[in-house]
């Protein structure tokens, strides 16, 4: 399409600069900042069951401030559940991450798969106990076991992981 016609360059650039002298009255400035908001707009419009298909599980949680201070948003999907049955998931992907890092699939030959165990009750709920943790240059955890009351999750681009065990949400896509 023509909806890009040319690049909108960081508006504190010296080659920039240069030229807006040129072309007073032009609002490079502007045009950049409606740029960087378009696109914190789609990042933020992606929702994980746009990306993940019938069958498939989509989570979500804020990550822990040890992992990411800003606690953004993580959200991904877990493939290869059946309801009313004990499973390993045969992917287990993170979509987005407000912070930017961890994206990708964690079931992998780069990843270390430590546990994946997915407890899913005929009522298609993951409920104890639930256990998925995979380390490498990134790791996840995705936990619902022993004595916590709610499942615990964490993301992060080193093996150091802590979780967050505050409003973490799995949800089954018909």
């Amino acid at each position: 399409g023509t909806e890009e016609v040319f690049d909108v360059l960081d508006p504190h650039s010296p080659g920039l600069l240069q030229e807006q002298s040129t072309q007073e009255g032009f609002p490079w400035k502007k045009i950049w900042k409606i740029k960087k908001i378009k696109e914190a707009l789609e990042r933020r419009r992606q929702h994980p069951s746009s990306s993940c298909t019938s069958g498939d599980f989509s989570f979500s949680f804020p990550n822990d401030n040890r992992n990411d201070p800003a606690q953004g948003l993580v959200t991904g999907c877990i493939s290869g559940l059946s309801c009313n049955n004990e499973s390993k998931a045969t992917s287990v992907r993170v979509l987005t991450n407000e912070a930017g890092f961890g994206l990708g699939e964690y079931i992998s030959a780069d990843q270390n798969v430590a546990t994946n165990t997915f407890n899913v009750n005929a009522g298609c709920e993951i409920v104890k106990p639930t256990n998925f943790n995979s380390a490498g240059n990134r790791s996840l955890s995705l936990n619902f076991i022993g004595t916590l009351p709610v499942p615990c999750a964490g993301l992060s681009n080193s093996t150091s992981l802590e979780s967050n065990c505050s409003d973490v949400k799995f949800q089954y896509i018909p």
